[in-house]
């Protein structure tokens, strides 16, 4: 028997690769003669560079670029040995909390130029082949900063040439493309979306996350509005239909943008990190996989990791468990995507910041609870047992009105 263990990172708390160790050690307190793998995974999201580097080699580098709020900021990339380059998005679109404004500020006025500055700062340094990450993120900007720090240039009614941010995109009137970097016409570009969602709509960008951000009923029908018009701008210009494109809602609507003027490609982001790992070879002779991520709720089966793996491993017909830090609103759909059986980490009543401090003890308990139970089912089908001798007898004896007692007591004497 052989179990692989693939877990995403867990938000604010444990890397994917920890998560992976603390469930593979529970996993051989039980099942002691089993052969176990680690293969710690990323979505597009959070510790993406980290996974790939980890199993792929390759070597980082750092280069500077503008947050979200404009301010420059340090950030980390990795080259893989080919010469491909791997980045994430979410260090410079992800609220860290620094910034002492609101979130309306920050939805309205926050850009995703630095992701534009640091593709342009990769073409300087000759790499071509490009991989970005596009996760999650405070923007809303359907990627107009990126764009505009190629060299896209956006229009008002006036003719006046507008700032790039979500406040800006119902303005829009005319997109100028003559300035755009000639460099992307040799590059190939592909966004590993975190998630699937569309650019507009019920599950666009605006109403899924950017309501989970904390946006209020007139930001988002403001940048809900904004984003049909940026949408249909694009499409005048550059012929090119991207509000229904599947990944385009992720992080902002950056997506939208890297395909309309830099002709990237969407890739689901937990399927291109399975195919640059090559992971379908690595459980072939696997007979269960188990997963883990901070949340699952009904966001989970829009192409985040454990969907991913668990519709690859379902056509595969192999099993797939997961241990998570909790389970929110119909969690349980992820039934319908190759999950057998999901377990919360979170035991009792908890504040966050109590779930994210004990986190190793937490996410080590309900593996354990997890584990314990796949052993009871196994015991029930091979007649064969998983757990220890614990060294105490059991005894049975009738009280004076003839009930059974069952006593587990090595020192009861008859």
């Amino acid at each position: 028997m052989k179990i692989v263990f693939a877990p995403d990172s867990f938000k604010d708390s444990l890397s994917a690769s920890r998560v992976s160790g603390i469930l593979r050690k529970k996993a051989e307190e039980i099942f002691t003669k089993c052969t176990m793998q680690e293969i710690p995974l990323a979505d597009g999201d959070k510790g993406t560079v980290d996974v790939l580097l980890s199993v792929l080699g390759g070597r980082r580098e750092w280069a500077m670029a503008s947050n979200f709020m404009g301010e420059p900021i340090e950030v980390e990339y990795g080259v893989l040995p080919d010469g491909t380059v791997v980045a994430e998005t979410g260090p410079l679109l992800c609220d860290d909390g620094r910034q002492e404004c609101s979130t309306r500020q920050k939805m309205l006025f926050s850009s995703s130029s630095g992701v534009g500055e640091l593709i342009g700062t990769l073409l300087d340094r000759g790499y071509r082949k490009i991989y970005i990450g596009a996760g999650a993120g405070m923007t809303n900007d359907g990627g107009m900063g990126c764009a505009k720090a190629l060299g896209v240039r956006f229009f008002d009614q006036k003719g006046e040439e507008l700032g790039a941010a979500g406040f800006s995109l119902k303005e829009i009137r005319r997109i100028d493309t003559t300035g755009l970097d000639p460099r992307l016409s040799e590059a190939e570009l592909t966004v590993m979306c975190a998630v699937n969602n569309v650019l507009v709509g019920d599950q666009g960008a605006t109403y899924v996350y950017g309501a989970m951000n904390g946006g209020g009923p007139e930001e988002l029908i403001r940048l809900e509005h904004g984003m049909r018009n940026y949408a249909q701008s694009i499409e005048e210009t550059t012929g090119l239909c991207v509000s229904e494109c599947s990944g385009a809602g992720a992080a902002g609507g950056l997506p939208a943008a890297l395909k309309a003027f830099g002709g990237a490609k969407l890739r689901s982001g937990i399927s291109s990190v399975l195919q640059l790992i090559h992971f379908e070879e690595l459980i072939n002779d696997a007979s269960l996989v188990v997963v883990g991520e901070g949340t699952l709720d009904r966001t989970s089966i829009y192409g985040k990791a454990i969907s991913g793996i668990g519709m690859l491993c379902k056509a595969k017909k192999i099993p797939v468990v997961a241990v998570v830090g909790q389970m929110g609103q119909d969690a349980e759909l992820l039934y319908h995507y190759g999950v057998s059986s999901m377990i919360s980490s979170v035991n009792t009543i908890m504040e966050q910041e109590d779930a994210i401090e004990n986190a190793e003890r937490l996410i080590g308990a309900a593996a354990e609870r997890m584990f314990r139970l796949l052993a009871v089912g196994m015991e029930m089908q091979n007649c064969e047992a998983f757990f220890p001798d614990a060294g105490v007898e059991l005894r049975v004896r009738a009280d004076n009105q003839g009930r059974i007692h069952w006593a587990v007591d090595p020192e009861w004497d008859d």
